[in-house]
């Protein structure tokens, strides 16, 4: 086998932290996974494999990727096998620029409560040739440029443990309530069979096809009140590209913020088959009837497009901001903390839970920047005059907007984290209210909701990966892993 030569991977004194509390944490890092920045990345290098959960792909709104077969079992320590959903090949970029690298690597897809969002073996670790101390908490790969390092999260991974801890505990409780369950099948106590967390409810009456979910657990008479406001307000709500109109380009619009000393690139066009280049038609075609995207002829910087497999043989289109991003410096501008975030909801009585339709799409490019999101196709080269998904700095224009909107009511009746809202109620009776303030706000900016992902007026639920209710905090026993910011 031929090794190139490269430049020699060392560690020493300088390598320590001064702010490490001790080196025996395990190494947890962040990393970019097909333009996604995801947290809680574990590197094992004892893992034959390397892991992605299923949450963070819909997160990444890859959720629905046709999926290659697999049928081997993953087999954990204490032989427990876990057979994976399929596997997914996904661009992964470690460190910073310019000791920056990019390489391809196969996850395996699995549906399974764990601590950690993704884990990197031993094939990811070879694929970019890293070397790891856990005695500096770092590790470090080589690139064109130098050596490139990432350094652990400690306070991360310590969250981690923690929760590791919490769904041992979950587990023992799940192997309980599976003794009475079998217990109650051979008749020695009464089996009682929980209500459902929702229902749907039509918000407009007669019309089964626009509809959202409340709770199941509110009093007849809060229900009733729930459904009266929630029709009343039913033009808040979007079920095509038609129903909004996006926010004001004088309140904020996405702008790229190009180094200028970065020359534009122009890449190549992709030569696709006969079948995709007519799902890229009419991928095409909805964006410009949506008024999305429309057609340029020139343009300085060019992009291609990317035909993804969606679930039932779907494929969607997607276009590939790498040399773009790799030109934008990175947006400073902070996301909150989720500790912090989820720790406030601690205490109230109802939640409601709601998600932006198409959110991203509501935000206007800046008119200067619009041209340089061009993509090319068969049929011609488009621009996106909306924030399109895959760009680099878009989470944190979006976090940007609803901070502005909802400053005087985060911490209080409201969290949000881009596009995850959460109303909440110390007391039942103040719900409505608290709702009827959000939905104010949002209507005088023209924001619209998506109602297949919003959910009224519940005692608890998941929210950034973790159960909140009245209790407090609890592990999502389903699916408790931490999602990507």
């Amino acid at each position: 086998m031929h090794v190139e030569k490269q430049e020699s991977i060392v560690f020493g004194d300088e390598d320590l932290s001064a702010d490490m509390v001790e080196q025996n944490d395990p190494m947890v890092i962040k990393m970019d996974i097909a333009n996604y920045q995801v947290h809680k990345v574990l590197i094992d290098n004892g893992s034959s494999v390397d892991i992605i959960f299923s949450d963070i792909l819909r997160k990444m709104d890859l959720g629905d990727v046709k999926l290659k077969a697999v049928r081997t079992p993953l087999v954990g320590f204490g032989g427990n096998e876990v057979i994976p959903e399929g596997v997914i090949e996904l661009p992964v970029s470690l460190g910073e620029e310019p000791k920056r690298k990019t390489c391809m690597i196969s996850f395996l897809v699995v549906d399974s409560p764990f601590a950690y969002n993704v884990v990197l073996g031993r094939p990811g670790l070879n694929k970019f040739r890293a070397v790891v101390s856990t005695f500096h908490l770092k590790m470090k790969f080589p690139t064109p440029q130098g050596i490139g390092e990432v350094k652990c999260d400690q306070r991360t991974a310590r969250q981690c443990y923690n929760l590791a801890v919490k769904q041992g505990e979950s587990k023992k409780e799940k192997r309980k309530e599976e003794t009475n369950r079998e217990a109650a099948k051979r008749g020695k106590m009464e089996r009682i069979e929980p209500s459902g967390e929702y229902k749907e409810v039509e918000l407009i009456s007669g019309n089964f096809q626009k509809t959202t979910r409340i709770g199941s657990q509110m009093t007849t008479e809060m229900e009733t009140m729930m459904i009266d406001f929630l029709r009343s307000n039913h033009d808040l709500f979007a079920w095509s590209p038609s129903d909004f109109q996006g926010i004001n380009p004088e309140i904020i619009v996405h702008r790229l913020n190009i180094d200028p000393q970065v020359k534009p690139v122009k890449q190549k066009k992709r030569v696709f088959g006969v079948e995709r280049n007519k799902i890229i038609e009419e991928e095409v075609a909805k964006l410009l009837r949506a008024g999305f995207v429309r057609e340029i002829q020139y343009t300085t910087w060019l992009s291609n497009v990317v035909v993804v497999p969606k679930a039932a043989g779907k494929w969607r289109m997607c276009t590939d901001y790498t040399d773009l991003n790799k030109a934008c410096p990175k947006d400073p501008y902070p996301l909150p903390r989720i500790d912090l975030l989820v720790d406030s909801t601690a205490g109230c009585a109802l939640f409601s839970m709601m998600d932006a339709y198409q959110g991203y799409h509501q935000i206007f490019m800046a008119k200067e920047d619009a041209e340089k999101t061009a993509f090319v196709t068969e049929k011609g080269v488009y621009c996106y005059d909306v924030m399109p998904f895959g760009l680099k700095n878009a989470g944190a224009t979006y976090q940007r907007l609803v901070n502005r909107m909802f400053k005087d009511h985060i911490g209080n009746t409201m969290e949000v984290y881009v596009d995850d809202m959460l109303v909440k109620s110390k007391k039942e009776d103040d719900h409505l209210t608290n709702l009827r303030t959000a939905f104010d706000i949002m209507r005088s900016y023209g924001m619209k909701l998506n109602p297949s992902k919003c959910t009224f007026g519940v005692r608890g639920g998941k929210f950034l990966g973790y159960m909140v209710s009245e209790r407090g905090i609890e592990a999502n026993q389903k699916k408790s892993r931490q999602l990507c910011s």
